[in-house]
């Protein structure tokens, strides 16, 4: 078992990855960082890796929750659509065996809510697993 984040970068990429170490060092598990992209070819893939990595180990190390184990996963979507998105999280979670999911959320506006759907919404109606949703502080 593992616990898995679907990482994505932007503004709350430091808090989602500090609350996914936080969990997997707390349930004593490796954690998974799942990283879902359109399309997958061995340079990117690498270079997406890499850079992952050291972020990850960054985030581990200014944490004090000693040795945690990680791993990159990087898998492909059909295309950036929702639905497709969400698909690839849960398939991924699947994958790697993961008893927890952690996940970033964002303000959306009712109108962004409506017309154009979340991929958070639609792996928590869809997962199998708990998830675990971190929003980012408002200031």
């Amino acid at each position: 078992m593992s616990v898995a984040v679907a990482h994505q970068i932007n503004k709350a990429t430091d808090v989602v990855l500090a609350a996914a170490v936080a969990e997997a060092a707390y349930r004593r598990t490796p954690l998974v960082v799942l990283h879902i992209v359109t399309t997958k070819d061995l340079d990117t893939e690498e270079a997406l890796r890499q850079g992952i990595g050291e972020l990850v180990a960054a985030t581990v190390a200014t944490q004090e929750v000693g040795d945690v184990e990680w791993q990159v996963h990087v898998a492909a979507s059909e295309d950036s659509n929702v639905d497709h998105t969400a698909r690839a999280i849960l398939d991924a979670v699947d994958e790697v065996g993961a008893e927890l999911l952690v996940l970033g959320a964002r303000r959306r506006s009712a109108v962004g809510k409506a017309f154009l759907g979340s991929v958070t919404q639609e792996v928590l109606l869809d997962s199998s697993v708990p998830v675990l949703v971190v929003k980012p502080s408002a200031s």
